[in-house]
């Protein structure tokens, strides 16, 4: 057969496809079910081909009224228009004998497991689950079995340790958005943020990444609005850092 005809033959079989399909709407909806169903199965492959560690960070754009409310407050008050997109911050949690990665996070009541507070989830099912978009930035540095035992202990040290409430809470997210403390360290510069015990999500992964000794500063982690993240933080890390990629 001639290339011609193998063309034509293409053609005509697409043809016949399409026709099916514009009369028979139940095989066309099966069919996008399928398509999206494999898009799904890419998507949960992505973070395995990435090798992903612990304490690689997570970036999230969510697409809730909190989220949008925080996206709101960013550009407002002056973050960067790609980086206010962000609005939540986690971690990647691998265990030093096992495989499987997990996220974890502190949020408020996550309506895909009903968990308000620090908590861990397996990323795959999280990942399906989260409404918005979701990217990746890994840290690169060698896990050695101190980094484990080390980062271990910090999970058992904060697990369902409760998110920030009450007016302390709201008194404390406000002043992490704005970021008062640079103007008051001008003046002061051994000034340090009270802390409340309740930790937002960025405080929560801030303050694991200072158990390792990862930040070359003096970082105040609890005054680290979710866009510094997207690539803010790289001038405060004493590690390389890579560009977010895109999980979803």
């Amino acid at each position: 057969m001639s290339e011609q005809d193998e063309i034509k033959k293409s053609v005509e079989q697409k043809a016949t496809i399409i026709k099916l399909l514009e009369r028979n709407e139940g095989l066309r909806d099966k069919i996008k079910e399928m398509l999206s169903n494999q898009k799904e199965d890419c998507l949960m492959k992505n973070p395995e081909d990435l090798n992903l560690q612990g304490l690689d960070i997570i970036l999230c754009a969510g697409n809730s009224g909190m989220s949008r409310k925080i996206q709101t407050f960013q550009r407002l008050t002056g973050a960067p228009k790609e980086a206010a997109r962000i609005s939540h911050v986690a971690g990647i949690y691998k265990h030093v004998d096992m495989k499987t990665l997990h996220v974890q996070e502190s949020t408020t009541l996550n309506k895909f497991n009903g968990v308000e507070g620090v908590q861990m989830s397996l990323l795959p099912q999280w990942l399906k689950a989260y409404d918005g978009e979701v990217w990746i930035r890994q840290l690169c540095f060698y896990r050695s079995k101190e980094f484990y035992d080390i980062d271990g202990q910090f999970w058992l040290d904060h697990k369902d340790d409760p998110y920030e409430n009450g007016i302390p809470g709201a008194v404390e997210l406000f002043l992490c958005g704005l970021r008062l403390h640079r103007a008051v360290r001008w003046i002061n510069p051994d000034y340090k943020p009270s802390l409340t015990k309740e930790p937002h999500c960025t405080e929560l992964k801030a303050k694991r990444i200072q158990q390792h000794g990862l930040w070359n500063k003096e970082i105040a982690i609890n005054r680290m609005p979710p866009w510094v993240w997207w690539d803010k933080i790289d001038e405060w890390l004493n590690v390389p850092i890579s560009e977010p990629k895109k999980l979803k």
